[in-house]
């Protein structure tokens, strides 16, 4: 017979790896949709020409919803090509673009997600943490309204200020508080970067000094010493006229808007997600050292 498959190697994978959890949690996942069988039509009175034929021609992946099956968010897969070539660089532009305006969660994933740290793939942590998110937040929120009601008017209004929520009652940072990393503008992408280490012979505080992550002290020995970073796709660039080379923050003084979007669903905190696996990398470092040397 002369067929099609409905997906590819990668796309299989990536179906494999979240299907039974998103099934399990009352969420279905459907593959190859038509972005006007997703997002409403209204959205092509807000673009050009170009953006109207993707809208009209293009598909998503996959698109996850929920049990009520409306569309929650979607999951593109960026192989090589995506990266290689101009213009399927510039499709996926419109393909951002058209989620942006439609206020719809995109998740774009590359080999990279799929690949597995020990038991479970980056992919399913992701997916993992937008359920645990869905679970958390009602719960959440209960906590954080009973603390305002508490609250003095001064003392709300401080927290409030500027229309930016402090931290105490913001979902989001409960979900996941997320220590200080490093961003790079380029492509994209967040990384994050932790040092550990193993030492012998501190007896006190005030007798050593960190430097680049690292102890350092003349009354010490280093057993082991090391480094790791771990970085994930944040940003999507919704402006085809966008010079990556440039950072958001000058685009956006040039013509009076950002190149880029934040498309993940609520839950999935790419920062944190890439804290939490860095973390995780640097203790696995460690535990093998230790099995090593003191088993």
């Amino acid at each position: 017979m002369k067929v099609k498959k409905l997906l590819n190697t990668s796309e299989v994978i990536t179906y494999t790896q979240i299907e039974k959890d998103l099934f399990e949690s009352g969420y279905r996942i459907f593959p190859s949709l038509p972005l006007k069988d997703v997002i409403d039509n209204d959205i092509k009175k807000s673009l050009n020409r170009k953006g109207k034929l993707h809208f009209e021609n293009s598909h998503f992946d996959f698109v996850i919803y929920d049990k009520v099956f409306s569309p929650v968010f979607a999951i593109e897969f960026d192989g090589p090509s995506h990266f290689e070539f101009e213009k399927k660089r510039k499709a996926d532009i419109r393909k951002n673009k058209i989620c942006q305006l439609a206020s719809f969660p995109l998740i774009r994933i590359t080999d990279l997600e799929i690949d597995y740290v020990d038991s479970i793939s980056i992919l399913q942590y992701i997916i993992y943490r937008f359920i645990k998110w869905k679970e958390e937040i009602g719960r959440i929120q209960a906590e954080i309204q009973e603390d305002i009601l508490e609250m003095s008017d001064v003392e709300f209004t401080s927290k409030t200020e500027e229309g930016f929520l402090d931290p105490s009652i913001d979902p989001s940072f409960w979900f996941a508080v997320s220590p200080g990393s490093e961003r790079s503008d380029q492509d994209g992408i967040f990384k994050a970067s932790y040092s550990y280490g193993i030492y012998k012979g501190i007896t006190s505080n005030d007798k050593y000094t960190w430097e680049g992550g690292k102890i350092r002290s003349d009354e010490i020995q280093v057993l082991i010493e090391g480094q790791e970073e771990f970085g994930l796709k944040f940003a999507l660039v919704i402006e085809e006229d966008y010079d990556r080379k440039d950072s958001p923050a000058n685009y956006f003084f040039k013509n009076g808007k950002l190149p880029i979007y934040f498309g993940q669903p609520n839950g999935v905190n790419i920062p944190s997600i890439c804290e939490s696996i860095c973390e995780y990398l640097c203790y696995k470092n460690v535990l093998k050292w230790l099995e090593k040397n003191y088993n």
